[in-house]
């Protein structure tokens, strides 16, 4: 998000556009919606955001709504809580989009981060060696089954 003031309007949405620039954030999206439920803040102003079905369409009110469309979702339920200042209802959207997080960064916090040498040290003492491997060709096959 960006604000700019000027004298003139022209002036004021370059300034705009120019700090928007700086404040970019990644989206994660599964299937066109958020992963998962998050509830954003800023001041007073909160917002509920929640995933929704696919062709349920943005469900959101004013200038969050504004926000989730340009993130690129296309299926959310949004509920503005608290404050109806624009300003603040805009920020709390971004707060609430930038800490939504994917499903490997969970795994991490979780479980601490993967590690691959400690993965093939666990996979190799959890592997089943197989007992017995056959090569079998059609023409060992045909011979067995008619004798």
């Amino acid at each position: 998000m960006g604000t700019g003031k000027a004298n003139e309007v022209p002036e004021a949405i370059k300034k705009a556009i120019k700090e928007a620039k700086k404040n970019l954030i990644a989206v994660s999206l599964r299937n066109g919606t958020v992963p998962h439920e998050v509830l954003g803040t800023f001041g007073a102003g909160k917002i509920l955001i929640k995933p929704a079905k696919v062709g349920t369409g943005v469900i959101a009110g004013g200038p969050a709504r504004a926000v989730i469309e340009l993130a690129g979702i296309s299926d959310v339920y949004a509920k503005s809580l608290g404050s109806n200042n624009p300003i603040n209802m805009i920020r709390a959207t971004m707060q609430g989009l930038q800490s939504m997080q994917t499903l490997k960064r969970v795994h991490e916090l979780r479980y601490g981060k993967v590690d691959k040498e400690a993965n093939q040290e666990v996979a190799e003492k959890k592997a089943v060696k197989p007992v017995r491997t056959v090569k079998v060709s059609a023409k060992k096959v045909a011979e067995e089954t008619v004798e």
